[in-house]
């Protein structure tokens, strides 16, 4: 009795998180359209972020779903440029607002990510580009990609991890700015690769990005980040991705690039 009495109450909780998350990216959604996305340098951060992301399947899919798509920014790069199948589902219906705004003839769906709609085995791939730790049960998201991937699909997911110390900074930062809601998470590198490996995921590649060009994509988040140079900024990107390369200097990586597939 006392366990199913906590139980209601976890789940009372989950469902008034997801609630909070919804309305936060109210919010959000206007500072991704007019700052993130219009400012030429965090721009281009985030496209080379999704290059990067997607540049890790070894095989092409034809039938992708982007989780938590919010404003759609992969969609460019998945229909168009990797020719795919797409569908995109955010728990967000001002984030899909902004998406079928900014791009003609996109597929989105207001879904909740735990509990989503489709059949089992509905695509061969799922895109899970830096929402995951958006989620009040990050093990129940992972649950239902599983379910809905065919044999074989692929989860191509790229998370902000963190370092025991870029952790605590960032739990910090959570806290301090209207950002962040109360699911949002900073997963260590071991966590990420055990939350993976324990919903039956083989891990095939994994990739890091994201060091000193890291806070200049984040200008709704750091002020001074819009002011940087395009320039400046693609030296950054270069840099880190020479630099990422070394294994003390990769444990202070801000994201990390998994591919993973379905037994």
């Amino acid at each position: 009795m006392i366990f199913l009495v906590a139980w209601n109450k976890m789940q009372e909780l989950l469902e008034k998180n997801k609630i909070m998350e919804v309305e936060l990216h109210k919010h959000l959604s206007k500072n991704y359209s007019e700052l993130r996305e219009k400012n030429k340098a965090s721009s281009y951060y985030y496209d080379c972020w999704a290059k990067e992301t997607l540049s890790v399947m070894d095989k092409m899919p034809t039938k992708i779903l982007d989780f938590g798509c919010g404003t759609g920014r992969l969609y460019p790069h998945i229909k168009d440029k990797l020719g795919s199948s797409y569908v995109g589902i955010d728990i967000s219906k001002d984030m899909l607002n902004v998406a079928m705004k900014n791009y003609k003839g996109i597929r989105v769906m207001q879904s909740d990510g735990e509990n989503m709609k489709f059949k089992d085995g509905s695509f061969d791939a799922v895109v899970v580009f830096g929402s995951l730790h958006h989620l009040p049960n990050p093990k129940k998201g992972l649950s239902e990609i599983k379910r809905v991937l065919s044999r074989n699909g692929l989860l191509v997911m790229s998370e902000p991890t963190s370092n025991f110390l870029i952790g605590y900074v960032r739990k910090l930062f959570y806290r301090s700015k209207k950002h962040f809601g109360p699911s949002h998470k900073s997963f260590l590198h071991r966590e990420i690769v055990h939350l993976v490996r324990s919903e039956g995921f083989k891990i095939k590649k994994v990739k890091y990005f994201g060091l000193l060009a890291f806070p200049f994509g984040l200008p709704d988040i750091i002020p001074m980040a819009k002011y940087i140079p395009l320039c400046i900024l693609k030296s950054l990107v270069y840099i880190d991705s020479v630099i990422l390369k070394l294994p003390i200097i990769s444990s202070f990586r801000f994201v990390t690039v998994i591919l993973a597939e379905k037994p």
